[in-house]
């Protein structure tokens, strides 16, 4: 049996009651701990590398606790180290044991201590969808997007036998309309009628609110067929914007002139046709209870007239109805899943990522919730969570233990890397060995939202989608995949709400998918604003635009610095490649589908691994916990030089040297 070390104490801790152990692991003198950087996230844990084993009395003690609540017994197992300037035991190793790799015999009983409690449970659930109640406490207040809208018709006209000069109306027959407002009715005319005729119930469009149309007709030679009684003056057509209230408020005159072909039988008449191609367009403003229609007044003395299938299009932008939105802060939401995945043993957070920064402003939603849907939830995990975030602001974790409370700390991925922050110093080094550090180099980038098809006009404008990024370069480099799970499309709130207007009942392919939105200003106390701080130059939603902040450029840029130091050993311009959509937004930043300058100054690391073989400090412990995040500075002999701990070990029992592996600082 091993010698207790004078230098360590250790304890089991049950239900907030200590025992400290009366005999030391048999294997704690020959025991190895490493630290290791997380590929995930790029912090440090701890791990040890083998079981410990307890004998005697500790060994009695953990056998009581699998004999009463077997592999759910809760024992975490506490090492300290005694400072010898401080005269005091302090925290050198905290973990739970895990007695899902129980054994015992008649001699020992022997199991792995694990991570810390909180990351296992954590990580052993991260992957899992949990469904959250979103209290109607918080809204934005959602006025709409500017659309542009559009409703096609044929129209036609058919008189025959010496038509008299007067205003004649169209038929009209709609063809397709793509319409998300109320703020305009239309209709199908089947007839042309005289203007001396009632015409209240036919009009092609009414206005149930104030807007600004722009009316386009094409009369076109192809569609008319004219017989004019003389050839020498075939007359004129004047086209007319009929308002109910105002009357004739826009005509437009078309020249007719004779057909080339001069038939031998002019008891029909002479064939004419439109001078030019016959576009006609109208300008107008539409009040509400106001209805429109197309007049025609033929000037000359005419046999027949017929138009066939003459297309109108009336075109507009409107917003609709304006509703209020529920949904749930992140730092909330992601109190609710750590919640859930851990059954409420653990729920402290540390972040002023998600408290302080912009994050701070952003409202978490779903489709069913876009819609109102009674009842409705947000279902998502911990993993969905996670990696939306590291898209749009950078984010990282980790878990560290203060005061004896294990805690979740998240911040951006900088924070992970502190060149003005030292961890430790060391020297006589051997077996120094550079090499590059293969897996993070990168030659492409992916980065945005999965693209959605919407199959509406305006959905082609919309920005939040997929950017694809690429380096002209010889290294055999990977690929960097930044896609949110979460959705930030503005098109897809806007058509969520206008495809399931009232309909509770309907199914949608939407309803489960989360949103997030970039908000503003206090309306009161449980409301806010869209934030449209930031302005597109060039959207045709104009200043009705929002989530410009959540653009896959502007991601790209909040972590320009993580990405950088990924492409450093590939070139110093991203090129775009490709985008879902054809539209490029253009705002405060540039376009988004422009190349991206990376240089090579303000990177966080060097792909270059630094391995070499020394002493380990003996609070080394104490030093990671405080300043995981620091780097390390290594004396090879006269030169310094500097690194991120990417694995480490140490012998607490009997203070080997080890070998030592950094990511370089620069």
């Amino acid at each position: 049996m091993n010698i207790f070390p004078k230098q360590f104490r250790f304890s089991f801790i049950k239900n907030g009651v200590i025992t400290y152990c009366k005999h030391g692991p048999e294997e704690w003198n020959d025991n190895v701990i490493k630290w290791n950087r997380d590929a995930k996230t790029y912090s440090i844990l701890t791990k040890y590398a083998i079981n410990f084993t307890f004998v005697l009395e500790d060994a009695d003690y953990l056998r009581e606790c699998f004999n009463t609540t077997g592999v759910f017994s809760k024992v975490r197992f506490n090492v300290e180290e005694y400072n010898t300037v401080e005269s005091i035991y302090k925290s050198y190793y905290s973990g739970d044991l895990d007695f899902y790799n129980y054994e015992e015999d008649e001699y020992r009983v022997q199991m792995p201590a694990g991570e810390l409690g909180y990351k296992i449970t954590f990580d052993s659930n991260y992957d899992t969808d949990y469904e959250i109640t979103i209290p109607k406490s918080l809204a934005v207040n959602y006025d709409r997007l500017i659309l542009k809208n559009k409703i096609s018709f044929s129209c036609d006209f058919n008189i025959y036998n010496n038509i008299q000069e007067g205003n004649y109306f169209f038929s009209a027959y709609i063809n397709e309309e793509s319409i998300y407002s109320k703020i305009l009715s239309y209709q199908s005319i089947s007839q042309s009628v005289f203007s001396n005729q009632p015409y209240t119930e036919n009009w092609i469009a009414k206005g149930n609110g104030s807007v600004r149309l722009h009316i386009k007709f094409y009369l076109a030679a192809s569609y008319f067929s004219i017989m004019a009684a003389s050839k020498s003056n075939p007359g004129q057509i004047i086209v007319s914007l009929f308002n109910s209230s105002i009357g004739v408020s826009a005509t437009r005159t078309i020249n007719l002139i004779a057909d080339p072909f001069d038939p031998s039988d002019t008891s029909f008449g002479y064939p004419v046709h439109p001078e030019g191609f016959g576009l006609v367009d109208f300008d107008t403003t539409v009040e509400n209870g106001e209805y429109i229609r197309i007049m025609i007044a033929p000037k000359g003395n005419f046999k027949s007239i017929s138009i066939n299938n003459a297309p109108l299009s009336i075109e507009f932008d409107s917003r609709g109805k304006e509703r209020k939105v529920y949904g749930i802060r992140p730092i909330d939401l992601l109190k609710e899943l750590v919640s859930k995945a851990t059954a409420n043993k653990y729920n402290l957070i540390k972040s002023s990522l998600l408290t302080t920064s912009e994050v701070s402003n952003m409202l978490i939603t779903s489709g069913d919730l876009i819609r109102n849907i009674e009842g409705a939830k947000i279902k998502t995990s911990l993993k969905d969570f996670f990696e939306s975030f590291k898209v749009i602001s950078g984010a990282s974790y980790m878990f560290d233990v203060v005061n004896g409370e294990e805690r979740l700390v998240v911040e951006h991925i900088n924070n992970m890397f502190r060149n003005d922050l030292l961890l430790a110093s060391v020297c006589d080094v051997r077996d120094f060995k550079k090499t590059i550090a293969n897996d993070y180099i990168f030659n492409k980038l992916k980065i945005g939202y999965k693209d959605k098809n919407y199959n509406e006009v305006d959905g082609k404008y919309e920005f939040n989608t997929e950017l694809q990024f690429s380096i002209d370069t010889n290294s055999k480099g990977n690929e960097l995949k930044l896609i949110s799970p979460y959705r930030a499309d503005i098109y897809g709130i806007e058509f969520i709400i206008a495809n399931y207007e009232d309909q509770d009942s309907t199914d949608s392919k939407d309803d489960n998918d989360i949103f997030i939105i970039h908000t503003g200003s206090n309306i009161d106390n449980h409301t806010v604003s869209l934030n449209r701080v930031l302005k597109t130059k060039n959207s045709p939603a104009k200043d009705s635009v929002f989530n410009v902040y959540l653009s896959p450029m502007h991601c790209l840029t909040r972590q320009i610095e993580y990405i950088k130091s990924l492409f450093k050993f590939s070139g110093e311009t991203l090129i775009f490649t490709s985008s879902p959509k054809d539209f490029s937004m253009i705002s405060e930043i540039g376009e988004e589908h422009n190349n991206v300058w990376l240089g090579a100054d303000n990177i966080l690391f060097t792909p270059i691994f630094y391995e070499f073989e020394t002493m380990v400090p003996e609070n080394i412990s104490e030093l990671i916990e405080v300043n995981y995040n620091g780097y390390v500075e290594v004396n090879t002999g006269g030169k310094i030089i500097k690194g991120f701990v990417h694995s480490l070990s140490e012998n607490p029992g009997r203070k080997k040297s080890q070998t030592w592996k950094l990511l370089a600082l620069n």
